[in-house]
Parts: C-alpha cells; structure tokens; sequence
C-alpha cells in the first residue's frame, strides 16, 4: 500500500484499532477502509458485488491498480 493511504488511515484515527500488520489480517477492514479512501478522492466504486473472490480484491490492492485509475 502507498504511503498516503497509510497517512490518510492514521489521520482517520484507524491506527488506533488497528496497527497496519493487523489491518492486512483483516481483510474485511482494509477493503472496507480501501474503499472509503478511494471514494473521499472521488473514485467511483461500481460492480464491487461482481468481485466476489477475496483473493483477487486483495491482489487488485496490492498491486496498486487501485489507486492509478
């Protein structure tokens, strides 16, 4: 993940329920969180339903697809 995302998640105050090694543990909260950040940057999030293999939204995030488009 870039580092602004981490900035923007400590500003969020998320840090103090999760430090980042247990917030990649928790799949469920770092798509969650993943998906609040994009869409405060104007992101337009659509066919999240259609991505319903974990794996693959995780492999998204990380290979920054994310956050170039």
């Amino acid at each position: 993940m870039p580092d602004y995302f981490w900035e923007w998640y400590k500003n969020k105050g998320y840090n103090r329920l999760l430090d980042k090694e247990i917030c990649f543990r928790n799949k469920t909260f770092l798509i969650g969180c993943c998906i609040e950040y994009l869409t405060e940057k104007g992101q337009k999030i659509n066919n999240l339903q259609g991505q319903n293999n974990l794996d693959e939204i995780l492999e998204y995030l990380t290979l920054g697809v994310a956050w170039t488009k």
